[in-house]
Parts: structure tokens; sequence; C-alpha cells
């Protein structure tokens, strides 16, 4: 009867996984980082799978990129005798379709490394083991869920900026609205079932405990980052919300929480561009002489400029603008002040390190804020701001662009 059981919670934790990895296969798809078509089978791909003995293989997970290059998946929970096979079955398949078939991987759920320390340090030696030459398979490697997408972007998008880096960002932005309404996640954090093993849980537990609501409240999360769904804001820009989330409790009420997300190889980074007048009139500037000098600083278009061919108009604008600095930051960062639809407004900030795409980072924006004072050694007239102006723009159409630097 035990072992009936034990099998029955192995199974629904082994579909749990395999659920979770699929969604992230449709994320890909979607964000345009493969070219998955749920329809076709690896047969249709130009894998010859009457050539491979073990039949298994035809029930694999498979990313196929735009160069119709195929990357297997295989999903589980944990490494065991039964992964002998696996090395036949993608030896085999690799042999046969080698032109095709160009990684295979073993993915293991994201709450193994935080709840299962016994099972990931496992796949942790045996990752150890083949880096190292010990064994050799025809595996590349036991990743996480979140290492797939991080590895399919990096492969599909290896360069840093352009076009590349707004697909990193959008593929973010899914990922963390579909993580936040996957039913899984809910149900594990509520009750901490660990036959459930949810889908990019690390992420949805650091969202959901920096917001702060007992899951045991919650019926359910619904999520987006379409920005139709989103909308614009009154002077028709894009606003700081990248995500939103609505919480229906079980008393009936909604709630709802706001992200904007931060995915970026870059040092320094663009958060805000507009017009020098319309900045005076979000911030309620109205002082003569801070407006002309707020304006000459669009005009210098940087603080180099302004600080060599005018020294005092950049020293008198640094202690005119520090009142207006805290609107300013909020602007910026939230979108708070732009006479917006509240949910278009910012109260969290989700920061992606890009370099290791697991590690994540969630501040409240008064924390963001507070971060980057104490990491932003030189200041100027916009505080930890600096400024620059659109490339390829005449002088007298110049806005000014914020940036700041990267936590």
């Amino acid at each position: 009867m035990a072992k009936d059981i034990n099998q029955s919670k192995n199974k629904r934790r082994g579909d749990d996984a395999g659920n979770a990895l699929d969604e992230i296969i449709n994320e890909l798809s979607e964000n345009g980082t493969i070219k998955n078509d749920a329809r076709k089978s690896l047969s249709e791909l130009g894998i010859d799978i009457d050539k491979i003995k073990m039949a298994d293989v035809q029930q694999e997970r498979f990313l196929e990129f735009d160069d119709g290059k195929i990357w297997l998946l295989h999903s589980t929970t944990s490494i065991s005798d039964r992964i002998r096979i696996l090395y036949w079955n993608f030896m085999q398949t690799k042999k046969i379709s080698k032109d095709k078939v160009e990684k295979c991987y073993v993915v293991y759920p994201d709450n193994i490394i935080l709840e299962e320390k016994d099972a990931w340090g496992k796949f942790e030696r045996w990752n150890q083991k083949k880096n190292s030459g010990l064994i050799d398979v025809p595996i590349d490697g036991a990743i996480s869920q979140s290492e797939v997408l991080q590895l399919a972007e990096d492969r599909q998008y290896p360069f840093k900026g352009g076009r590349a880096a707004n697909k990193r960002g959008k593929g973010f932005e899914i990922c963390t609205a579909r993580t936040l309404q996957n039913k899984s996640n809910l149900i594990k954090w509520s009750s901490n079932q660990r036959s459930m093993t949810g889908k990019n849980y690390l992420l949805y537990e650091l969202i959901m405990s920096k917001v702060g609501i007992a899951a045991t409240d919650i019926e359910s999360i619904t999520a987006t980052c379409d920005e139709k769904v989103i909308g614009k804001t009154k002077y028709g820009g894009k606003p700081k919300t990248d995500v939103v989330a609505v919480i229906k409790m079980k008393n009936g009420s909604e709630t709802f929480f706001t992200l904007s997300c931060k995915a970026t190889y870059s040092k320094v980074f663009d958060v805000q561009q507009l017009r020098a007048d319309r900045l005076c009139k979000l911030l309620k500037i109205t002082d003569k002489k801070l407006k002309n000098l707020i304006e000459l600083a669009q005009i210098e278009g940087g603080p180099k400029n302004l600080r060599k061919r005018n020294i005092n108009k950049y020293n008198e604008l640094t202690v005119l603008m520090k009142p207006y600095l805290e609107k300013l930051y909020e602007l910026a960062f939230s979108g708070k002040g732009y006479e917006t639809d509240e949910k278009q407004v910012a109260q969290y900030i989700l920061c992606r390190d890009n370099d290791n795409r697991t590690r994540i980072k969630i501040y409240t924006v008064k924390e963001y804020i507070d971060e980057l004072e104490k990491r932003v050694r030189e200041k100027g007239p916009f505080g930890i701001l600096t400024w620059t102006y659109p490339s390829g723009v005449k002088k007298e159409k110049r806005e000014l662009v914020f940036r700041v630097h990267n936590l």
C-alpha cells in the first residue's frame, strides 16, 4: 500500500514537472526564440525514429530553432538507474540524426534547488563527472527549467544588444506573467505539497513572498504582460508596468500588484525620455530659472558638456533640482506622476542578472532607489540619474534621455 502511494506521488511530481516544461516551451515559442509546432512529431522534423531501437525517444520534448537544429529535453525529478536507458536513446538519436539533433538535456524542476538538496546534489555531481570526463555520455547536461530558457535564448540570440536584448526582455516578462498565474505554483505555495514541483517556482516564491499576501487567503492569480491590455500612458508612451497580476481573494475581494522587469547586460540603461517642458509640467516646476536650466541641460545633451561649457550653471541646476529629485525618481522608475491608470504604475522592480539568469532580485521602488543611492558615487544635477539625448536628433529637437546604472 505504502509503495503504491509513493508511486502515485512520484507520478504526480513527474507529471507536474513535465507540464511545467511544456509551458516553458510554449513561452519560448510565443516569444519567437524557437519555432516549435506542437502538432509536429520528431519523425516529421526529420528524425528517423524507425532506425532507433528504443522508440521512447518519440516521447521526448524538443526545441526546434530557426535553422532546423533540435534540442531534445527529458523531464525528470531525479537521477536514477533509468537514466542509462536515456543514454542509449540519446546516443542512438545523435548517431542517426547528427545533422538535426544538436543537444540532449536532462531537465529538472527549479524547486529541487531549494527544497531537495540531496536530489539537486546528485544532479550537480553528475554534471561534475561529465564535465571532468569521468563519464562519457551523449547527454549534454542536467539543467533546471530556468536554464532551459537561458540556454535557448543564448543560442538563438548570441548578441547582447538591439533586437536580441528586446527579445530577452520580452521573454522575461512572459515567463514572469505565466509563472505568477501557474495553478501548481499557488497550490504548492499555499499547502507546501512536495508532490507538486511548480513552474519556475523559485521565481514565484521570490515575488509572492515580497508581495506579502497570505497564501491561504488567495483563490487565484491572473497575470499579463500584454501591452494592449496594460495600455499606453496619457501621453501615448509605454508605462513602467511590464506585468500586472490580479489576485482574487477567497473572501471575494480583488487586489493587484505591478512589476517593472529589468533584464539587461548594459552597465547603464535608459529609464525615461521626455522633453524639458513636459518634465517641468510633470514635476510641477514653476521656478522660471530652474525651467531655463533644465532646457539648457537638454540642449547641451549631457553632464560632460554642461560642466565643460558652464560649470556655474551645472552647479546651480544641481542645487535647484534637489527638492524635486524624489518625484523625478518616482516618475522614472514607477511612472508615478504621469496622471495615469494605477495599474500602469510599477510597485516592484524585478531585476534579472543576464550573466546568470537564475539569479533574480526584487525590490520595492523605494528599495531600488535607495540601493542606487548607495551605489552611485558621482551624482549630478539629476541625482542618481545621468542624461543624454537621442542619437540622430537635431539640437533643437532634442529630448532628455535619463539613464541609470544597472544594479
